[in-house]
């Protein structure tokens, strides 16, 4: 584990119903961000927080 890593941002395009659903389980919206793929909704959460989410799958 990269101990300089602290925050995790997961963008998730804003017609993504269930993205974002499943985003906001898991983090905190921090803002909406606008692309030439469309707008985007960007969320973020502690590195230790997604760690332990992504540890279910394992």
């Amino acid at each position: 584990m990269n101990e300089a890593v602290k925050e995790v941002r997961i963008p998730a395009a804003v017609g993504n119903f269930y993205t974002n659903k499943l985003y906001r389980k898991i983090a905190e919206q921090i803002g909406v961000t606008e692309t030439r793929y469309g707008s985007f909704q960007v969320y973020s959460t502690s590195f230790e927080s997604f760690a332990r989410f992504c540890q279910r799958f394992t």
